[in-house]
């Protein structure tokens, strides 16, 4: 990241700020950066593949989400809550 791009940063928060406030918005901006080179640099992910590793991340217990959507449990429970606790558990 270059100096120039934190100093702006610094510049658009208000004289008393969050440090953390910054540090996320850092994180970003150099986030966004790498995303853009990696874009120049023609190194991407076609849009199949990264469908195809999301439902690999998604659903780690086939048999589990069967079992889940057999359920009465309401949408956002079973597409969002559920698999996040999953994640957390074997993390």
């Amino acid at each position: 990241m270059k100096k120039e791009l934190v100093i702006d940063a610094i510049k658009e928060f208000p004289q008393d700020f969050d440090l953390d406030i910054l540090f996320e918005k850092l994180i970003f901006i150099e986030k966004v950066e790498k995303g853009l080179l990696q874009l120049e640099q023609d190194k991407t992910i076609p849009h199949n593949e990264v469908k195809e590793m999301i439902k690999k991340w998604y659903n780690p217990y086939p048999s589990f989400s069967k079992i889940i959507k057999n359920t009465k449990i309401k949408s956002f429970t079973r597409t969002f809550i559920i698999p996040f606790v999953i994640f957390v558990l074997n993390s």
